[in-house]
C-alpha cells in the first residue's frame, strides 16, 4: 500500500491530473447513474403492486355491486310473489320472471320453487333432469334455514346445464316458497378479465373452501394449491412466491359479502422489461458524459501543461546558462504572472552578466598594466620615480573601477530584491484569488439549499394532486352507486306498469304513478351521465397536472445535479490555485538563492577594492622609502599577478552565460 501511495505521490503532473479527473468524473457518474437506476426501477415496482391492489380493490367493488344488485332483485321477487298455489297463478309468474331476465343480464337463470317441488324458471328452454327437486337443491335448503335473509350459496354445479354457479336466494314473504337467480361463474371471470394487472399478470376468486370460482387456467371447483391457500390467512395482505421457476407477487382481499378471496398475482419479471429501456438510457447518458468529460479533461490537462512545459524548458536554459530563451505569455492567469516575473528574472540576470563582463574586462586591463609597470621597474632603476608614479596611477584608477563594480553589484542586489518582492506580490494575489473561489463555493451552497426548498415545495404539491385524484375517483364510485339505484328505479317503475296493467281501470292512477318514476329514473340517469363525463374530465385534467409536476420535480433534481457539479468544480479550481501557490513559493526560494550569491559577489568586489587600497599604499611607502624600494616591488608585482588570476577566474566563470542569440 505505501508503495502505490509512493508512486503515486512521485507520479508527474500530468498523471496526477488524469487520475484526479478521472476519479471525479468516473466515479459520480457511475454512482448517480447507479443511483437513478435503482429509484426508478423501485418506483416502477411499486407502482405495479399498487396498480395491483387497484384492481384487486376494484373487482372486490364490482363483485359487491353485482351480488347488491341481485339481492335487490331477489327482494323485490320474494316481496311479489305468492307461490302457495303456483299453477294458478303460472302465466303472471312466467311474465314477471321474464321480464326480470330481460332486465337483469347478469344473471344466468331466476328459479322459483315451493314446498310441493314445484318450480318456474327463466329462461325457458333450459333442459332440467326429469326427477329434479328445488327443495334438494342447495340454494332452496340454505333459505329455508334462514327465513326472510337473503342468502348467497357456495358455488356449485347446477343440475341443469352442469355450470358452475353461484346462487342469490331468499324465501318469499308467505314462506311457502324460495326465489333464487342464479350467476354463471362466468360472469365473475369477465369481472376479473376488465382489471388487468401488468401485461401477463391475471385476477382469481376463491370461496371460504379455498376452491377457483374464477381462474383464467384452472377449472372452477378445483382447489388452490395448498401453499398458497396456507398464507391467505389474514383478511388481506401481500407476499413474494416463485411458481415454475418464475418470481411472482400475490396481493389478497376478502370480500366482505361472501367471505371469498380476491387474488391479484403480478409477474415481477415486468418490473425488469419495464427497466431495461431506463438501464440503457441510463448506460448511454453515463458514457456520453464520460465520453465529453475525457475531452474537456484532455483540453484542461493541456491547457494547463503546455505552459508549464515551457517554462520548464526556459529555466533548463537559464541553468545552463542560456539568457537568450524567449518566454511567450499568451494568458492573464497565475501560469502567465508566472511567465512575467520569469522574463523579468531573465532581464535582470541579463543586465547583471553584462556589467560583470565590463568589469572583467578593466580589471583584466589593469592587471596587465600594473604587471608591465613593476617590470619596468626592475630593468631599471632610474626610472624609479616615474615607474612609482605610473603604478600609483594605475592603482588609483583600479580602485575607482573596483568602486564602480561593486556599485553596479549593488544595482543587481536592487534588482534581484524588487523580483523578490514581486514574486511576494504574485503569493499575496494568488491568495486574494482563493478567498474569492471559497466565496464562491459559499454562494453556491446557498444556491444548493434553495433548491432543496423548491424541491421539497413541488413535491407537496404533488401529493396534494394525488389526492385529488383519489377524491374524484371516490366521487366516481359515489355516481356509479346513484346510476345503480336509478336503474332498480327504472325497473321498479316497470314492475309497477305490469301491475297497473294487471288492474285495468284501477290501477290507471298507479300507472300514472309509474309513468312518472319511470321518468324520474330516466332523468336521474342522465344527469348521472352528465356528472360522470365532469368527474371523468377532472380526472383526466387532475392526471395531467400530477404529470407536470412530476416533470418539474425531475427539473428540480436536473438542477440540484448541475449546483452539485458546479460545487465539485469550484473545489478542482481551489486544489489547482493551492498547487500554483506551491509553485510560487519555489519561485521565491530560487529569487531569494540568487539574491544570495549577488550579495556574496558584491562582498568579493570590496575585497578587491581593498586589495587595490593596499597596493597603493605601498606604492606611496616605496616613494618614501627608497630603501624599501625592491621589496615593494616584488609585492606589487604579486599582487598584480593575484589580480591578473582573479580577472581570468571572472571572465571564465561569466564566459558559460549566452547574451545574444547566434545566427
Amino acid at each position: 500500500m505505501s508503495q502505490r501511495l509512493t508512486k503515486l505521490l512521485n507520479m508527474g503532473l500530468r498523471g496526477k491530473l488524469i487520475t484526479s479527473f478521472l476519479i471525479i468524473l468516473i466515479v459520480p457518474c457511475l454512482l448517480v447513474g447507479s443511483i437513478s437506476y435503482y429509484n426508478s426501477k423501485n418506483k416502477i415496482q411499486n407502482q405495479m403492486e399498487q396498480n395491483a391492489k387497484n384492481s384487486v380493490e376494484l373487482i372486490n367493488e364490482s363483485i359487491i355491486q353485482l351480488l347488491s344488485g341481485q339481492k335487490q332483485a331477489v327482494g323485490f321477487l320474494a316481496d311479489t310473489l305468492k307461490l302457495d298455489h303456483m299453477e294458478q297463478n303460472k302465466a303472471d309468474i312466467q311474465e314477471l320472471l321474464a321480464n326480470q331476465k330481460t332486465e337483469n343480464p347478469n344473471a344466468s337463470m331466476i328459479i322459483v320453487g315451493n314446498k310441493d317441488g314445484s318450480y318456474m324458471y327463466e329462461p325457458r328452454n333450459t333442459k332440467f333432469p326429469t326427477d329434479y327437486d328445488p327443495r334438494t337443491r342447495p340454494w332452496y335448503k340454505d333459505a329455508m334455514v334462514n327465513p326472510g335473509d337473503i342468502v348467497i350459496t357456495q358455488p356449485y354445479y347446477s343440475a341443469a346445464d352442469n355450470k358452475y354457479l353461484v346462487t342469490v336466494a331468499r324465501t318469499t314473504n308467505d314462506g311457502k316458497g324460495v326465489v333464487g337467480i342464479d350467476i354463471d361463474a362466468e360472469g365473475f371471470q369477465k369481472i376479473l378479465n376488465k382489471n388487468k394487472i401488468g401485461k401477463k399478470g391475471y385476477s382469481v376468486l376463491l370461496d371460504s373452501d379455498m376452491k377457483f370460482i374464477a381462474h383464467p387456467k384452472e377449472i372452477p371447483g378445483t382447489k388452490q394449491d395448498k401453499f398458497i391457500a396456507d398464507r391467505l390467512v389474514n383478511r388481506s395482505g401481500e407476499f413474494n412466491y416463485k411458481l415454475n421457476g418464475e418470481e411472482k407477487h400475490l396481493i389478497y382481499d376478502t370480500n366482505s359479502e361472501t367471505g371469498w378471496k380476491l387474488i391479484g398475482t403480478l409477474y415481477l419479471d415486468e418490473v425488469e422489461n419495464e427497466t431495461k429501456s431506463i438501464l440503457i438510457t441510463t448506460s448511454i447518458v453515463v458514457g456520453i458524459s464520460v465520453l465529453l468529460g475525457l475531452l474537456l479533461m484532455g483540453f484542461i490537462i493541456q491547457m494547463i501543461l503546455k505552459p508549464i512545459r515551457r517554462l520548464m524548458f526556459a529555466a533548463e536554459k537559464i541553468s545552463q546558462g542560456d539568457l537568450t530563451v524567449d518566454i511567450e505569455v499568451k494568458s492573464q492567469d497565475e501560469i502567465g504572472k508566472l511567465s512575467a516575473a520569469f522574463i523579468q528574472m531573465q532581464d535582470s540576470l541579463k543586465e547583471l552578466i553584462y556589467s560583470i563582463q565590463e568589469k572583467a574586462s578593466s580589471l583584466a586591463a589593469s592587471s596587465e598594466q600594473l604587471t608591465a609597470s613593476t617590470e619596468e621597474g626592475r630593468a631599471t632603476s632610474e626610472e624609479i620615480t616615474n615607474s612609482i608614479q605610473e603604478v600609483a596611477t594605475g592603482t588609483e584608477t583600479q580602485s575607482g573601477r573596483i568602486e564602480e563594480s561593486t556599485e553596479e553589484m549593488s544595482k543587481a542586489a536592487s534588482h534581484l530584491e524588487a523580483i523578490k518582492q514581486s514574486t511576494l506580490h504574485l503569493t499575496s494575489t494568488s491568495e486574494n484569488a482563493a478567498k474569492e473561489i471559497e466565496k464562491g463555493d459559499k454562494t453556491l451552497h446557498l444556491t444548493f439549499d434553495q433548491m432543496k426548498t423548491i424541491q421539497r415545495t413541488i413535491q407537496h404539491l404533488a401529493e396534494t394532486v394525488e389526492m385529488m385524484t383519489e377524491q374524484s375517483g371516490k366521487i366516481s364510485e359515489i355516481v356509479n352507486y346513484i346510476d345503480d339505484i336509478s336503474n332498480q328505479t327504472h325497473l321498479l317503475s316497470l314492475n309497477a306498469a305490469i301491475e297497473a296493467a294487471r288492474a285495468g281501470e284501477e290501477g290507471k292512477g298507479f300507472g300514472v304513478v309509474a309513468a312518472e318514476i319511470r321518468k324520474l329514473a330516466e332523468q336521474s340517469s342522465a344527469a348521472t351521465d352528465r356528472v360522470r363525463d365532469v368527474v371523468t374530465t377532472i380526472i383526466t385534467e387532475t392526471d395531467d397536472v400530477s404529470k407536470s409536476m412530476k416533470a418539474g420535480v425531475q427539473e428540480v433534481d436536473k438542477g440540484l445535479d448541475a449546483v452539485n457539479n458546479s460545487l465539485v468544480t469550484f473545489n478542482e479550481i481551489e486544489a489547482f490555485t493551492n498547487a500554483v501557490n506551491e509553485q510560487i513559493e519555489n519561485v521565491s526560494e530560487k529569487v531569494v538563492e540568487v539574491a544570495a550569491v549577488a550579495n556574496n559577489a558584491r562582498e568579493a568586489f570590496k575585497v578587491i577594492n581593498k586589495v587595490g587600497l593596499e597596493a597603493s599604499a605601498s606604492v606611496q611607502n616605496v616613494s618614501a622609502a627608497t630603501e624599501e624600494q625592491f621589496a615593494a616591488m616584488e609585492e606589487m608585482s604579486r599582487s598584480a599577478e593575484q589580480l591578473t588570476q582573479m580577472a581570468e577566474d571572472l571572465q571564465e566563470a561569466i564566459s558559460g552565460f549566452k547574451l545574444v542569440k547566434e545566427d
